[in-house]
């Protein structure tokens, strides 16, 4: 382990405790948006009010009627982010911003590639360790989010559960390369559990396409050091045809 001299860090966070909801208002400035949408999020918002931390932004352009405006609202439980915040802080470092897993990727992408931001609907897949965080961009727009509560783990202990083996070595298996080859008995077990997830993977897109005006995904790009597992892009690419 490196240490870091840095004591300021950005954190992002996703999962049940976490409501992100595209939602249609009367046109307004940032600051009125601001002083009612405590009123306006109570309708969209499955906890206590008083149990949320609120964030909102709004879509500029999103919406074709100028009196109206789409806006992205954002609540996470204060529980959740005060387990964050604590851990953060025992480890000597100071929370600057708190994020949400879904818009970080979707700025990382921004970055990244911003030849494909305005070109057609591209679906954002994170496969982290224990989550999959789902967001696709319309024209650089947010318009789906969704998190999964599934990811590489499963993989891992698929593989240590079939093959009678501790955890660690389930875990080189799964990451392959020269030293661990790839038998046909391991690609079997790893086949199902890649099959599982991608499956999770491909409905929720499917809901997506069901659901929107234009039913179409254009690109899936894959992030997250569980998505570099052998054959998982090619499984994404033989659920979805995209």
């Amino acid at each position: 382990t490196q240490s870091a001299s840095t004591k300021n860090v950005v954190v992002s966070v996703s999962g049940n405790a976490v409501i992100i909801k595209r939602i249609t208002l009367q046109s307004m400035s940032m600051d009125e948006l601001e002083e009612q949408i405590k009123w306006e999020a109570e309708q969209y918002i499955p906890f206590d009010i008083n149990d949320v931390n609120i964030d909102v932004h709004i879509l500029e352009g999103a919406h074709p009627d100028p009196s109206q405006m789409d806006v992205l609202l954002v609540a996470a439980r204060r529980d959740l982010l005060n387990a964050n915040l604590s851990l953060l802080q025992q480890a000597g470092l100071s929370p600057a911003v708190v994020d949400v897993d879904a818009f970080a990727l979707a700025n990382m992408f921004k970055v990244n590639y911003p030849e494909l931001n305005d070109m057609g609907t591209v679906a954002l897949v994170n496969v982290g360790h224990s989550s999959v965080n789902i967001h696709v961009l319309r024209d650089g727009i947010s318009v789906f989010t969704r998190d999964l509560t599934s990811g590489g783990g499963a993989f891992t202990e698929e593989l240590q559960r079939a093959l009678t083996i501790s955890y660690d070595e389930a875990e080189q298996l799964k990451i392959g390369g020269d030293e661990n080859p790839m038998t046909m008995e391991v690609e079997q077990v790893l086949y199902t559990a890649l099959d599982s997830l991608s499956n999770e993977i491909r409905s929720t897109l499917d809901f997506y396409m069901s659901t929107s005006t234009d039913g179409v995904i254009d690109k899936v790009l894959l992030s997250g050091g569980a998505s570099r597992t052998p054959r998982f892009a090619d499984m994404i690419y033989q659920q979805t045809r995209i």
